[in-house]
């Protein structure tokens, strides 16, 4: 036999050998920098009750971002209203025009040339839109350390102990960038509260229905898809004629599942005020990092470029990207994005179709929907 013949096994062998040992190897040193790099993910702030300069730059750089770019977005929509921002044990009022009961002041703390003023989180807070004691509407959320910390542990909670120690929570935090608009979108619904009053308080009444909705949900999952991939073919049409094919394509087949589903009036509109409610909030959140992003003379505050995690809004094309693998799957997934996703693509097809579309939003009984019907005209 030949002596090349002879040798080749045992280099084989000897191939697989170093392999697996170089795999395993790897495998070790991925665990091991995942687990290192768990050890500085955010914690839980020592003094909660303290406001932080992280905090005070997230709050006062959106409404920097608002003022320069809400009106464009969507007409009356600027910084003038104020923003609430909480942990666990605090809150931190921003943009308030004056000092209200309860509320004390911070030393030396300004955000939007005003001051900044703090309590104890005794409220039910939500990220949506809190009314102040004033009858002003307040944007609300948590702060982006408060979020992270609870988006962390969330995942600890409902993994194996071994996997939660190494699993990659860093790549799934949120960006300063995502935080901000996050920001601006909870503020959208206090402008919807104080400016177009008596249809946002019609449109918080599609919570009423949720329960009864999502009982009917899994029968319409692969139609609601289908109205969705219709969207974003009418978003990326080539020309104004397969654009408004595409349309009439939507708004048939969403006629149709709501036929087949025997959705009673009710349930037809939950889908109509969550879209007007959602949508419009989220149409505002992705329009104004797009602005920010395509605007070069733009300065961000100067604080914030400490952050480590801000990007100045230059990676919206990444984050559009992602945004629209999410509406891929979005039937699919359930739960109220659903609607966010859909209001949302509407309204940019109205962008593209009904200039001006934007102050008929509060005109009784005329929904998302029918501005796009309208616009098949």
């Amino acid at each position: 036999m030949d002596t090349k013949q002879q040798t080749k096994p045992k280099r084989i062998k000897k191939f697989l050998i170093i392999t697996i040992l170089s795999l395993t190897g790897l495998c070790l040193l991925t665990v091991g920098v995942l687990f290192v790099t768990n050890l500085f993910l955010p914690q839980e702030l020592d003094s909660p009750e303290t406001l932080s300069a992280e905090t005070l730059a997230h709050a006062d750089e959106a409404l920097h971002l608002m003022d320069n770019f809400g009106e464009a977005v969507w007409p009356g929509f600027g910084n003038h209203l104020p923003l609430i921002i909480w942990n666990d044990s605090t809150a931190f009022l921003f943009n308030a025009q004056g000092q209200l009961p309860g509320w004390e002041i911070i030393p030396d703390a300004t955000a939007n040339g005003l001051p900044v003023y703090t309590q104890d989180h005794t409220a039910n807070y939500q990220a949506f839109t809190e009314q102040l004691s004033n009858d002003q509407y307040a944007g609300s959320m948590a702060t982006k350390n408060a979020m992270n910390v609870g988006f962390i542990q969330m995942f600890k909670e409902n993994l194996p102990p071994v996997i939660a120690q190494i699993f990659p929570y860093r790549l799934m935090l949120f960006s300063t960038d995502f935080y901000i608009t996050s920001l601006v979108h909870e503020s959208f619904h206090a402008f919807q509260a104080e400016s177009i009053a008596e249809r946002f308080n019609d449109a918080e009444k599609t919570y009423r229905f949720t329960d009864d909705y999502e009982r009917k949900f899994d029968a319409m999952g692969d139609a609601w898809q289908q109205e969705m991939d219709l969207l974003l073919q009418a978003l990326s049409a080539d020309n104004d004629a397969e654009q408004t094919s595409l349309i009439r394509d939507f708004l048939a087949a969403r006629e149709e599942r709501r036929k087949d589903a025997d959705l009673n009036q009710n349930l037809i509109l939950h889908e109509k005020r969550y879209e007007w409610l959602e949508g419009s909030a989220k149409y505002v959140e992705l329009q104004i990092w797009q602005a920010a992003s395509e605007d070069q003379t733009y300065q961000p505050v100067r604080e914030i470029g400490e952050d480590e995690d801000f990007h100045a809004y230059q990676r919206f094309q990444k984050r559009w990207k992602d945004e629209l693998n999410n509406m891929q799957n979005a039937a699919k997934n359930g739960g109220d994005t659903l609607f966010y996703y859909s209001g949302m693509l509407q309204m940019r097809l109205l962008d593209q179709r009904m200039p001006g579309w934007k102050t008929r939003m509060g005109e009784e009984n005329v929904w998302i929907e029918d501005l796009l019907q309208e616009s098949l005209n």
